[in-house]
């Protein structure tokens, strides 16, 4: 028989409250804007014709994120509507790239994605990081799954 060992608790984090409540606060302004720039950045860059698939991944990643959301909070059939307009663009966009080896959106998806990414940043001043974290992971289980858009090279 193997001799047991002590037990030694172990030391309480000092922190782990600390971010407990960080994760249940709402999103503060500099946050917002700070999550809202990658995907400024990108629909930026998608406008200007020079995306790449990363570009169109950050796009679908908050889009994803705000279907969820929007589910979640029960919001109304217009705001989900946007959203699975800018998914539809997507698509479009995805299919002309497998064509020409472009990412770019056509001329209604610009409109689309853009409204969507206003609804996203709308719905960030709403929510906590938790809220956002457990959305944002619900997307990407509805992705693995094959249920939501991913943007991939075809």
């Amino acid at each position: 028989m193997s001799a047991r060992k002590a037990y030694r608790p172990r030391a309480a984090s000092t922190v782990a409250g600390i971010n407990k409540l960080a994760m249940a606060s709402p999103l503060n302004p500099a946050e917002i804007d700070t999550l809202a720039l990658r995907v400024r950045s990108a629909n930026a860059v998608v406008r200007a014709g020079q995306a790449c698939e990363q570009n169109m991944a950050d796009i679908a990643v908050a889009i994803n994120a705000a279907m969820v959301l929007c589910e979640r909070a029960g919001n109304n059939a217009e705001a989900l509507q946007i959203v699975f307009d800018a998914q539809d663009a997507l698509l479009r966009a995805q299919r002309h790239h497998a064509r020409v080896q472009r990412w770019c959106l056509d001329g209604p998806g610009i409109g689309q994605v853009a409204a969507a990414l206003n609804l996203y940043e709308q719905l960030l001043g709403a929510i906590t990081a938790q809220q956002l974290t457990d959305a944002i992971r619900e997307a990407w289980k509805r992705a693995n799954a094959g249920l939501v858009l991913t943007m991939e090279a075809a």
